[in-house]
């Protein structure tokens, strides 16, 4: 999945980082409004308009990739793109210094792919919790599943978790 990484170089929010995953927006509004997605400091930064400009994106999936755009809303002191003035709708790469206003803050875009083959992992937490319903997951191995014995992976978590001992199977000892 696409993600969209702002990272701010000038402004209030200066040396600030936000990541927006491209398929949970379907285009990602900046300005001080607090309805805007990339918000800047309000009143550090007072030349931004309250909804300045727009990050938006196509997909083009015959081919394969997307196209990013940048378009001004008609703000008062402008947004520019790598230093020159966005008149309408430009298109927008990786690495791009976008800036609102002619002095306003400015940050870097940058768009991360996702690697190709790249599987998701899940993970899930082994830590021992006191208060945990739930036990961690165990896993078997075949060695293991010989004499029905549990193994957690991992030699330093296994010394962590308590063992469960199951009880002796009730034996026939043919009595009265």
């Amino acid at each position: 999945m696409d993600r969209i990484i702002v990272k701010f170089l000038s402004g209030g929010r200066a040396g600030h980082t936000e990541v927006y995953p491209v398929t949970r927006f379907s285009s990602l509004y900046l300005g001080r409004d607090p309805k805007c997605d990339v918000r800047v400091d309000a009143e550090r930064d007072a030349m931004v308009s309250r909804s300045h400009a727009v990050i938006e994106w196509v997909d083009h999936e015959e081919e394969g990739w997307r196209q990013y755009t940048l378009t001004d809303l008609l703000s008062s002191n402008g947004t520019y793109l790598n230093g020159q003035r966005v008149h309408g709708t430009v298109e927008l790469n990786s690495g791009d210094h976008i800036r609102l206003g002619v002095h306003g803050p400015e940050f870097r875009l940058e768009v991360e792919l996702p690697e190709a083959n790249m599987q998701p992992e899940v993970t899930q937490s082994l830590r021992v919790d006191p208060l945990l319903k739930t036990p961690p997951p165990r896993t078997r191995s075949a060695a293991d599943a010989l004499d029905g014995a549990a193994t957690v992976r991992g030699a330093h978590l296994a010394s962590r978790l308590e063992r469960t001992v199951e009880p002796p199977e009730p034996s026939d000892s043919g009595g009265p």
